[in-house]
């Protein structure tokens, strides 16, 4: 069978991934000589590249990260920084702060990212995994530092789009991120029961009425819930309509806190696939 030249990608950072944790010399020396017939090539134009699980020099201008002045609650990016300090809200928290305490994302959904994650949700191209959750790290220095979280969790999947699409990339991304820095990571804390139509072409209201009863929180979970703060992971913040529903649910069901972290935000209504 011939491989196309993503799946030979996808081959070669496997099993660079794989050798990558072994402590042996046997190891190390494997995969110096991978990298020397396979080098890393740009997860996004596939231009060869010298750090592995990365973007070129030419890609990385295009994207667009996430830093202040922006809303102390969510997150969104002021246009400009008169008047404004690292407590300033946005006009939609100002007028009704969200059931979340603090949202956070990496970079904005443009072009790049938009395809970046693309090819990771439903191109199974899960080798990106690695450069989504570096970002997931930047963004999280714009946390306070005094943040105690108590688990991580993703926005999980309804069962039905879960067989169809074969993983969830929230979950796969908080598993991640929740190893690196050392905290629990409980993927079914929250539960998706309701089958929630694909929310691309819905306005903000439609999106809330959508995602009404969408989720719970399984009894076995709800005195571990109790005063604890919640970390949750997604790959797009797209109105907050998801993760504001999550947050209510947690918080009904005894959560003190809940913190949102993003790979990416949309800045402007725009299609999010």
């Amino acid at each position: 069978m011939k491989l196309t030249s993503v799946q030979r990608l996808k081959s070669s950072y496997f099993l660079k991934d794989l050798l990558r944790h072994s402590k042996n010399t046997i190891g190390q020396l494997i995969t110096a000589g991978l990298n020397d017939l396979m080098p890393p090539h740009c997860l996004s134009c596939h231009k060869e590249i010298l750090q592995p699980q990365s973007i070129c020099e030419d890609c990385w201008p295009q994207l667009s990260f996430l830093t202040q002045p922006i809303c102390h609650c969510c997150g969104y990016p002021f246009e400009n920084n008169i008047g404004i300090s690292n407590q300033s809200y946005c006009a939609a928290c100002h007028a009704k702060r969200p059931h979340f305490h603090m949202a956070r994302a990496a970079v904005t959904y443009n072009d790049l990212s938009r395809d970046l994650l693309l090819k990771f949700k439903h191109g199974d191209q899960q080798h990106i995994a690695p450069l989504f959750t570096r970002w997931l790290n930047m963004a999280a220095l714009h946390f306070p530092e005094d943040i105690d979280v108590d688990y991580v969790i993703p926005i999980p999947l309804h069962r039905k789009r879960l067989i169809k699409r074969r993983f969830n990339q929230a979950a796969l991304l908080a598993k991640r991120y929740a190893k690196q820095n050392d905290l629990i990571y409980i993927p079914n804390l929250l539960q998706r029961i309701k089958p929630t139509k694909p929310q691309g072409h819905l306005s903000l209201k439609a999106r809330r009425r959508n995602l009404q009863g969408a989720f719970s929180v399984p009894q076995t979970f709800h005195k571990k819930l109790e005063n604890r703060t919640i970390l949750i992971i997604d790959d797009v913040y797209t109105t907050g309509s998801t993760v504001e529903e999550a947050a209510k649910i947690l918080r009904k069901n005894g959560a003190k806190d809940v913190y949102i972290l993003s790979v990416a935000r949309v800045i402007r209504p725009q299609k999010v696939d």
